[in-house]
């Protein structure tokens, strides 16, 4: 036990190093643009923040239908109101370190309408995988613009998520994590390349709300209109994939944001991709409050 506990202390040290290090950058960043961001021309053009905030609950919705429907897929059949509503009142644990507690929440709220714990993790894990091939192609292109040498590497990872998200494999994952969790083995799997074809189009599409939002949110606040909206959504996108595999930055704050000023380096004014990844967080964060509240009236029901 005292061992454990060593390694979690050490865990958190090392969370906190690098959360201070991308703070250190930020406030570098913020600070060495502070001219150009006091008198950046702010002009705030009310129906694309709108159309960026419909965008992003859009977003919410979609992810939380795909939380309901790997249920299905693995024989729990919640309604979607009851699987959507557990996913929306768990995401905001997102915003504590670590990146395990939404799903630790999704298991507490699961307790209540009898979803088994290996759907929770399994599901999880499905979840997980789907998101990452869903945006890794985002990331090959911006990658493949501005760091050409890390392309294989990409390449070979999602060659890797494939062989992952093959039924065969993945069912013999569900096999062992039932096992590792002495619960018995799911019995009704509907697993097929047609089904996980539909999850990761759902998951795309998901994808492409936030980097839409992203570009109207850009153009909002008077965003040179120069550079083109593809390039934009490629970047933000492949720029949120950086931030979701830094589990330590909750939410990925700072590894996405200086993921997006590598990406737009040279294509966009710095102060403005700072006043944009900045103003945007302000949006991503009013979106998770809304799809909280949502999950709230949606889990109601189950009362």
């Amino acid at each position: 036990m005292e061992a454990i506990h060593r390694v979690v202390q050490f865990r958190r040290v090392i969370q906190w190093i690098l959360l201070a290090l991308i703070g250190a950058f930020w406030a570098h960043t913020l600070w060495s643009q502070r001219d150009a961001l006091a008198h950046y021309p702010w002009h705030m053009g009310w129906p694309y923040l709108a159309g960026a905030a419909g965008l992003l609950m859009g977003q919410m919705l979609l992810l939380a239908t795909g939380w309901w429907r790997i249920l299905h897929l693995l024989g729990v059949p919640l309604s979607w109101r009851t699987g959507s509503g557990m996913w929306l009142r768990a995401q905001i644990a997102r915003y504590l370190p670590g990146g395990f507690w939404d799903i630790l929440g999704r298991g507490w709220l699961g307790r209540e309408v009898q979803v088994p714990l290996y759907a929770i993790s399994s599901g999880a894990l499905l979840e997980i995988l789907l998101q990452l091939l869903a945006a890794a192609g985002f990331l090959l292109i911006a990658v493949h613009a501005t760091l050409r040498g890390y392309v294989p590497f990409l390449v070979a990872g999602m060659g890797l998520l494939l062989v992952l998200l093959w039924p065969p494999v993945f069912q013999r994952i569900l096999l062992w994590s039932a096992r590792l969790l002495r619960r018995p083995p799911p019995s009704h799997i509907s697993l097929s390349p047609r089904a996980l074809f539909g999850l990761f189009l759902l998951y795309v599409a998901a994808h492409l709300c936030q980097g839409l939002g992203f570009v109207l949110f850009t153009r909002g606040i008077g965003g040179d209109k120069g550079v083109a909206s593809v390039w934009l959504l490629v970047s933000y996108i492949g720029a949120w994939l950086v931030g979701y595999v830094a589990v330590f930055a909750p939410t990925g704050i700072g590894v996405r944001e200086a993921a997006l000023l590598l990406f737009l380096k040279g294509r966009l004014p710095i102060s403005l991709v700072t006043a944009a990844a900045l103003g945007y967080r302000v949006w991503l964060t009013l979106r998770d409050l809304g799809a909280l509240l949502v999950g709230m009236l949606l889990w109601r029901g189950n009362g």
